[in-house]
């Protein structure tokens, strides 16, 4: 299941727009308020509802930018994780 850390940029005058949003989903985790920044966990059953998913927050009225900070993905196979890699090429760490 990967984890992603998002920092999310919000516009000043829809702050509590956008943490009424996000409040409701249940992927998500809210963090504390810092100004116009907003910090954001979410959680996805494969690496492309993550991806998905941090394109739906840039999608959200009132969300200015979407830092992502980290992405854990340590809980899934490498050969999906990386399925255009060759087994050799993921040991070498290439």
């Amino acid at each position: 299941m990967p984890v992603s850390a998002l920092v999310l940029t919000l516009e000043l005058d829809r702050i509590d727009e956008v943490v009424a949003q996000l409040s409701t989903e249940p992927h998500v985790t809210l963090g504390e308020l810092q100004r116009d920044r907003l910090p954001v966990v979410t959680e996805a059953d494969s690496l492309e509802q993550a991806e998905d998913s941090v394109r739906a927050l840039e999608a959200v009225p009132g969300v200015r930018f979407v830092d992502v900070v980290s992405v854990d993905f340590s809980d899934i196979e490498p050969s999906v994780a990386f399925p255009d890699t060759r087994a050799s090429d993921r040991v070498a760490g290439r």
